[in-house]
This record gives structure tokens, C-alpha cells and sequence, in this order.
């Protein structure tokens, strides 16, 4: 039998959880050297840590005896595979040339073993002690939640680049962010990278409240206020992540949120048993990576698609080796 203390360490653990998912992407402080990625993972270590310290708490009540479900070792593989990938993280670090460096990360960054373990402890965490659906609802609720302040931060900026436009983002940044929007993120790439995961989350929440809303409009009864804000709030909610993704012009992002939004198309209806729903959105995927590839290929019939339209440039350039950003990266790749 559980007691109160037992509770309120579990309670305690999974506001760890929230916590991490509101003040990590939000976080940053203009007063430091970095302002954002060493300040971020400053507070993501503080949290880890202190669920961590609640972690121990609820075994000590158990007499440590406490056993959260490890049936996962067997039926959920990916979790021991996180633990192996923090054994080679440990391995790598006693190995090595600069262990210490390696353990803690540089002062720049801050990337090293004890934040990888900190993901990885959180990561355990979650696992081990979300058990119930409306856990899972709350997750996703803070998660929807937090990107909308952070899509109209990334609003303000590209606003701020528009001809005569009154509005200016208050902080005076280094870089242009009007015209590649980094919001709370520092950088348009880790902007769009954190929104793509999360407009898969909205329209989970999107889709089944506007179903909810066209029935209970076309019954009789008075008209339903309270859907009716659901699905304004949430639509309102994708079209700010949708339009923030876009003004990051961050090519890999844009990647990956197709192939989010082509893995949710035919999952999704699957699951519903509409496998035509599922055929079409297949056949919508296919024909936008047919685009971006002719888009791509030099001499191709959209080539003046790329010279009117920034967007399109930007996309039709993810082949060109010898372009600013491809070119760095392929130095870096091949040492």
C-alpha cells in the first residue's frame, strides 16, 4: 500500500517531467555569455536532479523494495537499448583524452556525459512511473501549450522584418531574426526541430476535437461553445507552429516535418480502419518528395519556381554541395 509520502514523490517525479517540458524549451537569459543553450540545459540538470532526489525518496519509503513495473525490460526493447547507450557514453568517457571535459562538456555548450544522462535519467523516469492515460494527456497538453508562446515569439520576429511594421522584438539579437526566426531556441534549426515534434501532438488533439464538433453541431441542441474554443484554440495553435516552421528556413526541419506528417497520415487513418484515407495521404507524400527532388535537379521544369519564391529556394537547394551551410557540414563530416 502506498503511503502519502510515496504518493507525493511519485506526484513529484512526474511534475519533474512537466517541468522540463515548460521551462526547457521556454528558458533563456539574455544576462549570460551563451543565453540559451548552456542556460537551458542549466535547468534541465536542476530538474533531473531534484526528481532524481524524489526517485530516492520513494524507494527509501518502500524500504527499497519498490519495483515500478520492469516488465518493460522485456516487452518495451528500446528502454534497455537507452541503458546500453548510456554505458557507451561512460565507456567512451573514461577513454577518453580529456575525461573531465568529456564528463561535464565545454563551458560553451555545456554537452557532455552529465547532460546525456540527465536526458537519459528523464527519459527512465517517464517510463518507469507514467502509467495512466491522463498522465499522457497532461504531457502532451503542456507540450501543445508551451509551443504557442513560443510560435508567437517566432511571429514577432518575422513581423518585426516587414516593411513599416510598428512591431520590433524588444531584445537586440546579433543575428537577423527576421529573417530566420529563432524564438526562445537561439537558433531557427532548434526552433523547427522542437516544433515539428510537437505539431504531430496538436493535431492529435486537432482532429478527434473537430470530429467532436461537427456531431454535436449537427445535432439538435443548443450550439457547442465549448468544442467550438477547442478547435479554434488548437487550429489557431497548429497554424502559428506551421507558419513559425516555415520562417525558420531551415531545410531539415521542413524534411522532417513531412515525413512526420506523411508517417501520421497513414498511421492514423490505419488505425481508424480507413485505409483509403491512408492510400491518399501515401500518394500526397510520395508526390511532395517527387517535387522537392525535381525542385532539386538543375534544368528541371521547376527551376522558376526556386527564383520567385524564397521558400522554394531555400528548398531547392538541399543538393547543392558547394551552397554555405552543405558545404560546412560535409567538411565536418568527413573530419
Amino acid at each position: 500500500m502506498i503511503t502519502r509520502l510515496g504518493r507525493f514523490a511519485e506526484g513529484f517525479i512526474e511534475a519533474g517531467w512537466l517541468a522540463a517540458a515548460i521551462l526547457v524549451p521556454l528558458f533563456f537569459n539574455v544576462y549570460s555569455a551563451r543565453i540559451f543553450e548552456p542556460d537551458k540545459l542549466t535547468v534541465l540538470r536542476t530538474v533531473v536532479l531534484l526528481a532524481a532526489l524524489a526517485l530516492a525518496v520513494r524507494l527509501a519509503e518502500a524500504g527499497f523494495a519498490f519495483n515500478p513495473s520492469f516488465s518493460w525490460l522485456r516487452d518495451r526493447p528500446l528502454l534497455p537499448a537507452a541503458g546500453l547507450l548510456g554505458l557507451v557514453y561512460l565507456l567512451t568517457t573514461v577513454t577518453s583524452l580529456n575525461p573531465e571535459v568529456s564528463f561535464w562538456g565545454s563551458y560553451q555548450r555545456l554537452q557532455g556525459t552529465f547532460v546525456n544522462l540527465c536526458y537519459l535519467s528523464l527519459f527512465f523516469l517517464t517510463a518507469a512511473f507514467i502509467r495512466r492515460q491522463e498522465q499522457v494527456d497532461r504531457l502532451v497538453t503542456v507540450m501543445v501549450l508551451t509551443s504557442l508562446p513560443i510560435g508567437l515569439y517566432g511571429l514577432l520576429q518575422y513581423v518585426g522584418g516587414l516593411p513599416g511594421s510598428p512591431i520590433r522584438d524588444p531584445l537586440p539579437w546579433g543575428s537577423d531574426v527576421t529573417q530566420r526566426v529563432t524564438s526562445t531556441m537561439g537558433n531557427p534549426i532548434f526552433l523547427g526541430a522542437w516544433l515539428i515534434m510537437v505539431v504531430p501532438l496538436t493535431l492529435a488533439r486537432l482532429i478527434p476535437a473537430l470530429a467532436e464538433f461537427l456531431r454535436q453541431a449537427n445535432a439538435p441542441g443548443p450550439f457547442p461553445w465549448r468544442t467550438w474554443v477547442r478547435v479554434a484554440g488548437y487550429g489557431l495553435t497548429l497554424t502559428v507552429q506551421l507558419l513559425v516552421i516555415l520562417f525558420t528556413q531551415s531545410r531539415g526541419p521542413w524534411l522532417g516535418l513531412l515525413a512526420g506528417l506523411f508517417m501520421f497520415g497513414i498511421l492514423v487513418p490505419l488505425r481508424l480502419g480507413r485505409r483509403r484515407l491512408a492510400l491518399l495521404a501515401a500518394a500526397l507524400g510520395l508526390g511532395a518528395v517527387a517535387f522537392i527532388i525535381l525542385l532539386n535537379v538543375p534544368g528541371s521544369p521547376l527551376q522558376p519556381l526556386k527564383a520567385a519564391n524564397r521558400y522554394l529556394e531555400r528548398l531547392g537547394s538541399i543538393a547543392e554541395a558547394d551552397s554555405g551551410t552543405v558545404r560546412v557540414r560535409l567538411l565536418i563530416w568527413f573530419g
